[in-house]
């Protein structure tokens, strides 16, 4: 049978329209079936919910993995934060607001601790007078404990078999200084004397590698010519990673609470050179944070860091 133009053109039409009408029930289909979130058996809730993280960028709140229901009894409605709203609680993160040495969220902190020193205790002379407000005492505390409220780290014991310091079973880390990572020694030599020549490893003056002096300003046999490998003494006899501190490692021992910490009120021996006077190096108290210089060929006690 041939058809006019017209029955062509109706036909046409008609076809259309009905996969226009097919083509919306099957959509209508789909869009049903999108809306549909009432599982009949397990994923169980193994994640935190979108709620979860909200809440925990807007008040801190801690969450409770797989706490949480994955099977709504009806379509779910709009009750989930949006990906916005949580990108927008985020706070932006000063570097002033944290801690120096940390890093938080890619920001390397800024900020400086209270260095206050501390109240003085009841061994120390009228020590209700050295209070805080007016200015405090050493840490030393006239040899008693380290005076209320001041200032302090965290010092981590390095009990060897636990490897608390991750030194590998190391018997000579004593303790470690949290905010620095600094792991110290025990007493060196059970605690004896020695010369700075001595403590860094290096060969006395007046000896065939080391010839001359040192007691003048400038003098060659000041500086330190390391001892050949079978020789070491000082901190390299406790191996390849232990040296000696330097006067601001020392210091900063000192601020961190080392007479807590290292519970040593002794003077140590620094790596660091006077600069006026390279006869001389730096020494310092880890009890009250005194620190001077001595001359080089003199005897103090040494303590290692790695």
């Amino acid at each position: 049978m041939k058809l006019n133009n017209k029955s062509s053109q109706k036909l046409s039409v008609w076809a259309k329209g009905g996969l226009t009408i097919v083509i919306s029930v099957l959509i209508v289909s789909v869009v049903v079936k999108a809306g549909s979130l009432t599982p009949t058996a397990s994923p169980a809730a193994t994640s935190y919910t979108l709620t979860d993280i909200y809440n925990r960028l807007d008040t801190n709140a801690v969450a409770t993995e797989e706490d949480h229901d994955f099977a709504p009894g009806a379509s779910p409605a709009g009750t989930l934060y949006t990906l916005t709203q949580i990108y927008d609680k985020i706070p932006t993160i000063a570097a002033n607001t944290v801690g120096v040495g940390n890093t938080y969220c890619g920001i390397d902190g800024t900020l400086l601790a209270n260095l206050d020193n501390g109240s003085a205790g009841a061994n120390v002379a009228d020590f209700a007078f050295y209070t805080q407000a007016k200015g405090g005492v050493d840490d030393y505390n006239n040899n008693g404990d380290l005076p209320n409220d001041s200032y302090t780290s965290t010092w981590t014991t390095c009990v060897a078999e636990n490897n608390y310091c991750e030194t590998n079973g190391d018997t000579n880390a004593d303790k470690k200084d949290d905010s620095t990572g600094l792991i110290w020694s025990i007493w060196l030599d059970s605690g004896a004397t020695h010369t700075w020549f001595w403590a860094n490893n290096c060969y006395e003056p007046e000896t065939a590698e080391n010839s001359g002096t040192c007691v003048a300003d400038g003098n060659d046999a000041c500086r330190c010519v390391k001892k050949e490998s079978g020789e070491e003494v000082g901190c390299e006899v406790l191996g390849d990673e232990w040296r000696l501190p330097s006067q601001k490692e020392l210091l900063q021992a000192y601020i961190d609470g080392s007479w807590g910490g290292l519970s040593s009120d002794v003077v140590y021996w620094s790596a660091t050179t006077t600069s006026g006077y390279t006869q001389d190096a730096w020494y310092t108290s880890l009890g009250n944070g005194a620190t001077s210089n001595f001359g080089k060929t003199n005897s103090l006690k040494v303590r290692c860091v790695r």
